[in-house]
């Protein structure tokens, strides 16, 4: 081999290895399901973050699953998106800034009227996974998001994988083949587009300052409904930062 192909086989192995986890390495990921229905044994859409245990829930938290295993494609109707910090430090999870975009139109104002394409707003709900303050704008205008911050610290590990924090849950109705993707906060007048994790020691990561412009978007996951290419996993990609040589020398050395 090389020595720029090693170098490059030592720089995917290093940030890929799992222990690495760390908020530099968060992934904004989606996960779809059928429409949740409340039964005995699982009835709710999400774990009381209020509390220490685990509760039986819908989340994919509860299901121990992986990013990389996660569904991200759905077909057309009705269905749930979980949003999810995932691949987070040790330090936890407290806060988060995020946005939500999809496609869709409704010409008549009225869903079911056979007008309808895409994802429609109006049949679009949130609902937040979190207990603490909540600042966001929408389901509207095709977009969602803003922030929210918990009341107790989101420290689930799932695996080796780093912690995993539930945001909430969007409910959707897709007409026609469309996407829903993670993306900036919609509510947000920024300088650059707003993206954000807010751990546990109270430091903030902002991503797009740390990854820039050509590298930010791969860490937002995209959900494909009916048949079509769109769907995207973050988790199976390995974003390299303008800082790694030093990390992976700090790695190997």
């Amino acid at each position: 081999m090389s020595a720029s192909g090693t170098i490059l086989a030592i720089t995917l192995l290093a940030l890929s290895t799992p222990s690495m986890a760390g908020m530099e390495n968060v992934r904004f990921c989606l996960h779809t399901k059928p429409v949740f229905s409340p039964t005995e044994s699982v009835p709710s859409l999400c774990d009381d973050p209020a509390t220490t245990t685990v509760e039986p829930n819908y989340s994919p938290n509860f299901d121990n699953l992986p990013c990389n295993q996660y569904k991200i494609n759905a077909p057309l109707g009705p269905s749930d998106v979980y949003l999810v910090v995932a691949r987070a430090g040790t330090e936890g999870v407290a806060g988060v800034e995020f946005g939500v975009r999809w496609n869709g139109s409704d010409p008549d104002g009225r869903p079911g009227t056979g007008d309808e394409t895409g994802i429609v707003t109006s049949r679009t709900t949130w609902t937040t996974c979190a207990d603490g303050l909540d600042f966001t704008c929408g389901p509207d205008f095709e977009s969602f998001g803003g922030r929210i911050i918990w009341n107790s610290c989101q420290n689930q590990v799932i695996g080796d994988d780093g912690v995993y924090a539930i945001v909430g849950c969007l409910h959707v109705y897709a007409y026609s083949s469309t996407n829903l993707q993670v993306t900036d906060n919609p509510c947000c007048q920024c300088a650059y587009p707003g993206s954000g994790v807010l751990d546990c020691n109270g430091k903030i990561t902002d991503y797009f300052p740390l990854l820039g412009p050509n590298l930010w978007s791969t860490i937002l996951g995209r959900v494909e409904f009916g048949p079509g290419s769109g769907a995207y996993n973050p988790c199976g990609v390995v974003p390299v930062q303008r800082t790694t040589w030093g990390r992976i020398k700090h790695q190997f050395n």
